[in-house]
Order: C-alpha cells, then structure tokens, then sequence
C-alpha cells in the first residue's frame, strides 16, 4: 500500500508532511513511511499485521506517537488480510470547509480517507483493479479532481466548476465518460457503474505532457476555449501501464498534478 497527500487545513492552507504508522498512536513506533509531502504520492510499503489485521495512522511528520493521545493522531485506514494479495493506494484529503472545526485536536483533525483498491479485495467492500486494464500496446492516466480543495471553497459559496484533463493537446474523452453531458471533450467525469471513480484516458507509450483547465462557463465549452491550462507536468508511460493522475490546489487559479504509476 502507499498514500497519497492532499491534505490542506481547514484555511485552505497545504498541510504538513506525514508520516505512516502501523502502530497506535499512544505506543512507542517507527514509521514505514516518513516525510509524504502535501501534493505528492508515498512508495510502496508493506504494513505490519497483527492476527491478519492492519490499522494505519498518520501524524504530521516528527511527531512523536508514544507523547500524544489517541485523539491527536488520524486513523486512515485498515483491512483483513483474506489471503487476496490486496494492493491500494491511501488519498488523504480535507473532509470540509464549512469552518466548524475539528471532531478531535491537532492539525489534521480534519483530515479524510478514501482508498483506491488496485489489486484485491480489503474485505470491507472494496475490489480491485481500480479500472480496467489497458488495450494492448497502450496506457491509461486515471485522472480525478477528487483532492481539490478550493473545490469544496467553491460549492459553498454557489461555484460551478469543471475540469478537464488533456494529455498533450489531445481533446479526446474519457474512455468511461458520459457523452451525454460534456460531448467530444476531456471532462474529468466517470460514468456511474463505469468500474472505476477516476475518469479513464487511453494513450500511448511513450513521454506526454498532461495539464489541467477549470472551467466555470455555464455553457458548455469548445476544445479551443479551454484555457488556460495548469499544472503542466511530463509523465513517461510504458505499455500496459495504469497511472493515477491527481488535480489538486487549493484554488482554481493555481491548480496542481501528482502523478502515481500503479504498481504491476
């Protein structure tokens, strides 16, 4: 397994750096992962069990887990290890921003989970693969806008924005969109029972530049006026590749991509 953190507090601030524990907070531990910085995914790691069970925590990075109390740190997550080799990848990220403070203390009481199973199941309802596979000779990018913080800002306030993922200069849709909706365009959107919550664009092996537009238009846009584009980022994939492609920011104008190749 391995996280993914896009953690930005409850002022629309990036969060801390993190560290991963397989040990409760309140008794004496090392981290398996140390130092995950905001807009950045973890390697992969392998969790300790304890009778088939895994628990993880997180603290921002440095902090000591034996000095705290069960409330200051964050439970992210566990399973049963049922013998089916499960793969996921841990996205933390902000619950709200409706400014009504903290269920617990410190700074990431606010802090959510959610869990891309890749491979497996986590015997608590999730199955992997997170999609379905790519066509031969090709590679997929798994794009979500999911993380956005300001996203949250803006549904508060009555915003609308959308976004739209190109690979190169390609205008082409999602494998799994919904032509119905945004037709003939790169719309960060997975259709429901589609298989995977990540909209799904097929490519070809090889070096792409991927960027970002959000767009707030209440009429449904043209390829040529999705602008401007951010986060522009190169990203090398091989064939039969699947990477995890995170829209995150804590504004709309200053948008961000983290890349994460999932492991074969």
């Amino acid at each position: 397994m391995r996280i993914g953190n896009f953690y930005a507090d409850q002022n629309l601030a990036p969060g801390p750096a993190l560290d991963l524990y397989d040990t409760p907070v309140g008794q004496a531990a090392t981290p398996i992962l140390t130092g995950v910085a905001y807009g950045s995914f973890s390697a992969y790691v392998h969790p300790h069990e304890t009778g088939g069970i895994v628990r993880m925590y997180v603290l921002p990075t440095g902090e000591d887990p034996a000095a705290l109390s069960l409330t200051d740190g964050k439970g992210v997550g566990g399973y049963q290890d049922d013998g089916s080799n499960l793969q996921e990848t841990l996205i933390l990220s902000s619950q709200g921003k409706s400014g009504s403070g903290c269920l617990g203390t410190g700074p990431i009481c606010e802090l959510g989970v959610s869990s891309l199973v890749e491979k497996g199941d986590d015997a608590n309802g999730g199955v992997g693969p997170v999609a379905p596979p790519p066509a031969a000779g090709q590679a997929e990018l798994l794009a979500s806008d999911s993380v956005v913080s300001g996203e949250n800002l803006l549904s508060l306030t009555g915003g609308n924005v959308g976004y739209y993922f190109f690979v190169d200069a390609s205008c082409d849709p999602p494998l799994n969109g919904d032509a119905s909706q945004e037709p003939g365009l790169p719309y960060v959107f997975a259709a429901s029972g589609s298989g995977s919550s990540e909209a799904v664009f097929a490519t070809t092996p090889g070096t792409h530049q991927i960027s970002v537009v959000a767009n707030g238009d209440s009429t449904l846009p043209t390829c040529s006026g999705l602008t401007p584009k951010q986060g522009q980022l190169s990203v090398d994939l091989t064939a039969g590749q699947q990477t995890l492609a995170f829209i995150y920011g804590t504004s709309v104008t200053d948008l961000h991509l983290a890349v994460a190749p999932i492991q074969p």
